[in-house]
């Protein structure tokens, strides 16, 4: 006769363990969850700080480069220099071809701020979106500050640059200063107003090498 083992009936989960079970699930879930986001929040914010640093850099380095060159003359008898002048504009002109003339097209330079647009145009095409502010402080040979584009030998830059993207998760009340502590941008009263992007100030101070030689 052939020996038989018992039938062993089969024990089932019970709800607790399965309460059990979906609780940890949750848990290990929730857990991925926090380290995917605080990941993705982490390179959004390196992101954000990598625009700004390449939009202030744009908008510094062209006009450095330019406005040292403001007055460039070198026949003498072209009468370059500075044009305009105020905090937010600038023009002047450059005898680049050493002819004794300004070519209006082409050596006349005019920086000024689109506020509507939130940009910085360089004769009225914009060169850098995402400006809060462009600032200019005009010095005389002595270091004071003058309004008249003749004594013009220094300018101070002030540019106020912006993300393109907004963080909700992150509130900007701060106000920023030209090289002369004067506050160019304060949040309230400005017309970027948008407390939900991350910004940044870039200062220079040229020395316009052409004039007053």
């Amino acid at each position: 006769m052939i020996a038989t083992r018992p039938f062993q009936q089969q024990r089932g989960y019970t709800l607790v363990e399965l309460m059990v079970a979906v609780v940890l699930a949750s848990i290990v879930t929730v857990s991925i969850y926090k380290a995917y986001i605080s990941v993705t929040t982490a390179y959004d914010i390196q992101d954000q700080v990598v625009e700004l640093q390449q939009t202030s850099r744009v908008a510094i380095d062209r006009l450095v480069r330019e406005i040292r060159m403001a007055g460039y003359d070198p026949a003498g008898s072209a009468g370059a220099g500075f044009t305009l002048i105020n905090s937010s504009r600038v023009t002047f002109t450059m005898d680049l071809s050493g002819n004794g003339t300004i070519d209006a097209a082409n050596e006349t330079v005019d920086y000024s701020y689109d506020s509507a647009n939130l940009q910085l145009d360089r004769n009225g095409t914009a060169l850098v979106n995402n400006v809060s502010a462009l600032n200019f402080v005009y010095l005389d040979e002595n270091g004071a500050v003058t309004a008249n584009p003749a004594n013009v030998r220094t300018v101070q830059i002030a540019v106020v640059v912006r993300t393109t993207n907004e963080d909700y998760g992150y509130i900007n009340t701060d106000s920023y200063a030209n090289l002369q502590g004067t506050t160019i941008f304060p949040v309230a009263t400005s017309t970027d107003t948008n407390p939900n992007v991350r910004r940044r100030v870039l200062t220079a101070q040229v020395k316009v090498r052409n004039l007053g030689l």
